[in-house]
């Protein structure tokens, strides 16, 4: 299996070269790599990616498709080998169909094929809006900085804490320290920041990532400690 990422789906490309295996023995020898079949199934993979519909595949939804495919690139006999719902299986067969004829194969297909038919699944992933997300997480970051501020947390040096936060979909967030000079320190701005919680839910636009994806803020303590104050020489 292969899977390559394009935008909303990545591709697994389910196939098998079989140069000589007893699959294929009654279509021929296999003459090319292994490699070489693969990295022309993940070519027309990507062709039928294309061809398929966003608003069909949900978040991690396969289906997987194998159909007969000729000399000159043309498909034929497609059927659907495995979905998560039939509406996914008959999107992904309407994309290979829809993206047929694919670049005529240098190779035998028939023999090089395991049984003599090439499979291609698609896995669904939310694509997500990235600049709501980012403006998200920044604003997240923004009343935890100004929190902290507030606080007034000074150690005697400067400090520079980093902290992990994850947030679910209702706007609950997971709070650790990522680093931090002294675990006191470190605790006292993430006990700050858990304060916050809830967050307002991140929207249907962006929540599948925000969910998915921890991010970290780092906040900088200033210290009691100040540096010496050059006095010019008379």
């Amino acid at each position: 299996m292969r899977a390559r990422s394009l935008g909303w789906l990545t591709i697994a490309v389910l196939i098998v070269g079989c140069a000589g295996d007893a699959a294929s023995r009654s279509h021929g020898r296999c003459t090319a790599s292994r490699e070489y079949v693969d990295d022309y199934s993940a070519r027309i993979a990507a062709l039928a990616s294309n061809k398929s519909r966003s608003d069909v595949l949900g978040r991690h939804e396969t289906g997987t498709v194998s159909f007969e495919l000729a000399a000159d690139g043309s498909v034929s006999d497609l059927r659907v080998e495995r979905a998560t719902r039939p509406a996914v299986g008959s999107e992904v067969l309407r994309a290979v169909a829809a993206a047929a004829p694919y670049p005529r194969p240098p190779f035998d297909p028939q023999a090089c094929f395991f049984g003599g038919r090439a499979q291609i699944g698609l896995i669904g992933h939310m694509r997500c809006d990235e600049t709501r997300m980012n403006a998200y997480t920044d604003a997240v970051i923004l009343r935890i900085r100004e929190a902290v501020a507030r606080a007034g947390i000074a150690p005697i040096e400067r400090e520079k804490i980093a902290l992990r936060i994850k947030i679910d979909r209702q706007g609950t967030p997971a709070i650790t320290v990522q680093d931090a000079p002294s675990a006191e320190s470190g605790e006292r701005v993430a006990s700050v920041a858990r304060k916050l919680a809830p967050f307002q839910p991140p929207d249907d636009s962006i929540v599948e990532c925000i969910s998915d994806s921890p991010f970290f803020v780092w906040i900088e303590l200033p210290g009691l400690t100040r540096p010496p104050i050059r006095i010019p020489d008379r």
